[in-house]
């Protein structure tokens, strides 16, 4: 016998203490009809599940991603600020197997009011928070199978699904097939699967107000009709972002001996990443890659994030490369930033580019291609 709701959390097991932040707002404001909760994790500790689930019911599953072939998504710099969690969003359709609703929260929220409206009868079976922008803003270059110009695009920061929605298990199995598809081009994670499943099924999606349901902290004026506070972005309510409410929470789940924050490892320290050559995809194992010497092309964020990364696992670049000529001769953490005329200098070295963009990597791929260096020696990064 089917349960009638749930709603689900997911992320890596080291912000444990943001999801039971959640679960303190949702006993105090749901508790009358939401059942249970499913906690999408990728490795917490069973002392911290068992506290988790004395604050509210809560069912722990750890995500199992289920594409092998990493490599579809080899060249997407996104990936260097979210992790493969994102995607366990997608579960979701498969949870309508064992309950009539299923709700999905991002975790980095408050919450100030019930939020039963979202277990509301909906004919569609479909609700999703809206965002501007159409389904081009979701992917770093248009597909032409789809219509970019669409007008719905979704947050996929909060949604409902309800069971008479249609094959569900499709639905689930179509958003895997899309990423691993179109993988290197997705800007917004798991985002652009939803959109364009929307588009394909036609599905007459019921849209939340954002302003209810996804108000950021900085939008002070809202706050008083706001359901939910959702501090996307950087920085959240853990990191330099005050809120009242939020901080009550984590002092209660301190004294309940729950995982502090300043006990989890940093972003780059969590994170597993591949270095693979650009021409062919094959990976670089870091024990060759520490023989090199590196330099990386790019000073802007790509590039902070990949060098910091490479630090953290004891691969130290030499010089940044970058093709501004009023960066050259300037430093940015420590390293020089030079000309790649420079570079072409300096023997035995391998690039890394790192760049935002698909095509900016494409066209300094092809520029370093150009000026005769060896396409073994031309790599980028993947994060994990």
């Amino acid at each position: 016998m089917k349960k009638k709701n749930c709603i689900v959390l997911g992320g890596t097991a080291n912000h444990a203490f943001a999801v039971a932040c959640v679960l303190m707002d949702l006993k105090k404001y749901c508790s009358d009809w939401l059942e249970q909760v499913v906690y999408f994790h990728d490795g917490l500790d069973e002392e911290q599940q068992k506290l988790l689930n004395k604050i509210f019911p809560t069912k722990c599953v750890q995500y199992e991603f289920p594409i092998s072939d990493i490599s579809v998504f080899w060249g997407n710099p996104a990936f260097a600020y979210f992790s493969r969690m994102v995607f366990c969003k997608y579960e979701c359709f498969k949870l309508l197997d064992d309950y009539s609703c299923v709700i999905w929260l991002d975790y980095d929220i408050v919450i100030k009011q019930d939020l039963r409206e979202l277990v509301d009868y909906c004919e569609s079976g479909i609700k999703f928070s809206g965002r501007q922008g159409k389904v081009e803003s979701q992917f770093f270059m248009p597909i032409d199978e789809y219509d970019m110009k669409y007008p719905v695009s979704v947050s996929g920061c909060i949604f409902a699904l309800q069971e008479h929605l249609g094959d569900y298990l499709a639905m689930r199995d179509y958003c895997y097939e899309f990423i691993k598809k179109y993988g290197k081009i997705l800007k917004n994670g798991e985002q652009g699967a939803f959109d364009c499943l929307i588009q394909k099924s036609q599905l007459n999606v019921h849209i939340l107000d954002p302003k209810a349901f996804s108000l950021h902290p900085n939008n002070p004026e809202g706050h008083s009709a706001a359901k939910i506070i959702h501090a996307y972005g950087q920085p959240k309510f853990w990191n330099g972002l005050e809120n009242e409410q939020w901080n009550s929470n984590y002092e209660t789940w301190i004294n309940m001996g729950g995982q502090r924050k300043s006990e989890t490892i940093s972003f780059y320290e969590e994170r597993d990443f591949r270095i693979y050559q650009i021409s062919n995809n094959k990976v670089v194992l870091n024990s060759d890659i520490l023989k090199d010497k590196i330099v990386i092309f790019g000073t802007g964020d790509q590039g902070s994030n990949v060098n910091k990364l490479l630090k953290v696992h004891g691969i130290n670049a030499c010089y940044w490369v970058d093709n501004n000529k009023t960066l050259q001769g300037n430093f940015k953490d420590g390293l020089e930033i030079i000309s790649l005329e420079k570079s072409l200098t300096i023997p035995d070295i391998k690039y890394i580019i790192a760049v935002f963009s698909p095509k900016v990597l494409t066209e300094i791929f092809n520029q370093l291609r150009e000026a005769n260096i060896a396409e073994e020696n031309l790599l980028s990064v993947f994060i994990l």
